[in-house]
């Protein structure tokens, strides 16, 4: 699915029992219908949000563009998470120099 969703805004499949494109382990239930978005923000892909439905199913307008602003939804929410990530990094080297500074003063 990942491979997909990076070249496609959206993926969907209305019935995978025509289609063998994916492969899935043997004990896992094979979905018969499915739509993959990709989780994308600012030209980093962070993976990708999928529906799976147990029959054939037809994804209209209103059901993709809702997923799609979920899927966007997430994608920023990870590309915030990266960002507090990373001044929580450079907030913590910070104080390891403010804290060697101090020592050294004594």
């Amino acid at each position: 699915i990942l491979p997909m969703t990076r070249q496609k805004e959206v993926v969907a499949l209305n019935n995978l029992g025509r289609v063998r494109l994916l492969s899935f382990p043997p004990e896992a239930p094979r979905p018969e219908a499915l739509l993959a978005l990709p989780l994308h923000h600012e030209n980093m892909f962070y993976g990708a949000l999928w529906l799976a439905y147990n029959s054939p199913h037809q994804f209209g307008g209103d059901e993709i563009r809702f997923l799609t602003t979920i899927a966007g939804q997430a994608a920023l929410a990870s590309a915030n998470a990266q960002l507090f990530a990373n001044a929580e990094i450079g907030r913590q080297r910070l104080a390891a120099c403010e804290h060697r500074r101090a020592s050294t003063d004594r």
